[in-house]
């Protein structure tokens, strides 16, 4: 058996970035030799690799993929490894010398974050970071740390800051892709595109962002602005303070109930705490397009469920033709939701505007929650203030600039 020969350690044989790993950065001195390295273990993959004439990388033998990448679940604890196809691919098309450039240039942006960021608390979440964020966005990210921290700022503090930039969901990175376009017949045109490149008639938390920025970027300087969408033209109104919108109250326009315009395959004119068979077993639904096609269901504790695992069960289920947003909600108390809702398209998202609406439709028509009140939906991403009223649905939430920048494309 031909042993690999490893003289780049900080991408290992089985796609990993060693580089980036908690372990490797020890200290500035002393760094992990990675599997198979001097005074490290050997591991199975490792051995196959001998077994397999001793190929430095994984992608250069002629059995890859095998078994041993199958696409690990989206739960999977160790995150790491979602991307090592992803990453072989690229070491592949790109060539070994610019992969690791590019691999270089994030361990030395890891390290400025370790330096000058981690308050002995962090260091796991910048390596994690690192792994996932593009070079791109992970630049973007330590640029405008060292413009928004000085020397005289504490450590906690910056590391509080750093930790919001890098988040996933509320600093870099995103839920899908929304155009800002001319109207012949609004203040302007809003496109939203989720994550598997399909386009959505409406994004609640989407029409917020784009009025924002029409009103920031002086497009339309108007408290009360117009936004035409895929659903019909939307009324926002503009909360502003120092001359900048910090939130925004729209105009959902009606719920939709029948079960042919939502459209949800059951017979009636609504659906509404109906017992059905749905996603492989028996559930309480209540149907609402708020221009995109809801289902919410009523429980416990959503925090529990296996969303990644159920959402697509829901989402492709023969009786929503043409897919389904699912909310699970809780009831707090008479105004006040708990949710977590799995987007077509998207999958889990941090929160959705139009799935905050719809349940809190669905919370007054079941005898949760009163109609004409504010209700507050808590989801993982913020809170939404709703209030459904008979021919209405206004939602409030604020809108904020998390960066700017250019891609290319």
């Amino acid at each position: 058996m031909k042993k690999p020969r490893r003289e780049y350690p900080r991408f290992a044989l089985c796609g990993l970035n060693c580089g980036l790993c908690p372990m490797y950065h020890i200290s500035e001195q002393n760094h992990c030799t990675g599997c198979g390295g001097e005074g490290r273990p050997s591991c199975a993959v490792l051995r196959c690799a001998e077994e397999h004439g001793g190929v430095a990388y994984c992608f250069q033998c002629p059995e890859y993929p095998c078994a041993r990448y199958e696409p690990p679940p989206q739960y999977d604890s160790f995150l790491p490894a979602r991307n090592v196809r992803r990453d072989f691919a690229r070491a592949e098309d790109w060539g070994l010398t610019r992969y690791q450039a590019v691999l270089d240039e994030k361990v030395e942006l890891l390290r400025f974050l370790l330096r000058g960021y981690n308050d002995g608390r962090r260091k796991t979440f910048f390596c994690l970071a690192a792994n996932l964020l593009e070079l791109e966005d992970l630049r973007a990210a330590v640029d405008r740390l060292q413009r928004e921290t000085g020397p005289d700022m504490e450590l906690k503090e910056r590391a509080a800051l750093a930790v919001r930039l890098s988040d996933r969901h509320k600093g870099i990175g995103g839920d899908g892709v929304i155009l800002i376009c001319p109207s012949d017949k609004a203040d302007a045109q809003m496109r939203m595109f989720n994550l598997d490149g399909s386009e959505g008639k409406m994004c609640g938390n989407g029409i917020r962002c784009v009025a924002k920025y029409v009103y920031d970027h002086h497009i339309a300087r108007k408290k009360e602005l117009h936004i035409e969408t895929l659903s019909g033209v939307k009324t926002c109104l503009i909360h502003e303070e120092n001359g900048e919108a910090v939130s925004v109250t729209v105009d959902m326009g009606e719920a939709i109930l029948s079960p042919g315009e939502i459209p949800v395959a059951l017979p009636g004119d609504c659906v509404i705490h109906q017992n059905v068979e749905v996603a492989g077993g028996i559930y309480e639904i209540t149907c609402v397009s708020m221009g995109n096609p809801h289902c919410v269901i009523f429980g416990e504790d959503p925090d529990g469920l296996e969303l990644s695992e159920i959402g697509p069960r829901f989402e492709h289920d023969p009786l929503f033709p043409q897919g389904v947003n699912t909310e699970f909600i809780q009831v707090l108390d008479g105004h006040t939701l708990k949710m977590r809702v799995w987007e077509r398209g998207s999958g889990e998202t941090m929160a959705c505007g139009t799935g905050a609406c719809a349940s809190a439709v669905a919370a007054v028509l079941c005898g949760y929650c009163p109609m004409g009140e504010d209700i507050l939906v808590r989801l993982r991403g913020g809170d939404l203030t709703i209030r459904y009223e008979q021919d209405r649905v206004w939602m409030t939430g604020e809108a904020v600039t998390v960066f700017q920048g250019t891609v290319k494309i």
